[in-house]
């Protein structure tokens, strides 16, 4: 399966670290992410496209493929599955992150065609997957709690977690990012929002 990512902010010149291409291939699985004004000049079939963007992403452009597309920004795109970012991992896009997520979750079998809201969220290292998650939903209230959570363990060291034996109110799945960092990170997916939906200490959104 071939994926890319097409990054659709503007380029900054003045970004000298600013990822222009990065290729990921483990097993049959091939991503690439590339900025889109780059993209015209690699004409190839790809099986997946994905839209990334810290604005919202003309429709046109999304429509204008020949292969399924998925949208990830703050703003959905209308008759087109998207994947809603209320916080997190919007803007600057860490784009070797975004290629090693896409890739655990492709592996894992995560539909790229289904529209669904997340929050990103960084979390302290902790042993029990239920520290993590106490932290992760302090104040949360039961009625809005999400309907899963990804748990992006970034650790080269540990290869498992301990598992609790209390059942949690939501599925948990823990990806492995091998890669060494001093936070993991959490992405709660909640349904599809409506317009009138905020997140916490947003402002309503109005169509």
């Amino acid at each position: 399966m071939k994926i890319r990512i097409l990054q659709c902010d503007p380029v900054d010149p003045q970004a000298e670290d600013q990822v222009h291409r990065i290729r990921h291939q483990t097993g049959d699985l091939v991503i690439e992410y590339i900025q889109l004004v780059d993209a015209a000049r690699r004409p190839e079939k790809w099986d997946q496209t994905i839209l990334c963007s810290s604005t919202a992403v003309d429709p046109q452009l999304a429509v204008a493929f020949s292969e399924p597309v998925l949208v990830l920004s703050p703003k959905p795109c209308r008759a087109i599955p998207s994947w809603q970012i209320r916080r997190g991992l919007i803007e600057p896009w860490n784009g070797e992150w975004l290629v090693k997520m896409i890739s655990q979750l492709v592996h894992q079998g995560q539909p790229l065609n289904r529209s669904q809201t997340l929050d990103f969220i960084k979390v302290k290292k902790e042993r029990k997957i239920s520290a993590e998650l106490d932290h992760l939903l302090k104040g949360v209230k039961t009625k809005d709690y999400p309907s899963a959570v990804w748990l992006f363990i970034q650790d080269r060291q540990n290869d498992a977690m301990e598992q609790d034996a209390e059942e949690l109110p939501f599925p948990v799945a823990c990806y492995w990012m091998k890669q060494k960092a001093d936070m993991n990170v959490a992405c709660l997916i909640y349904p599809p929002m409506r317009l009138t939906d905020k997140a916490p200490g947003e402002k309503q959104i109005i169509s």
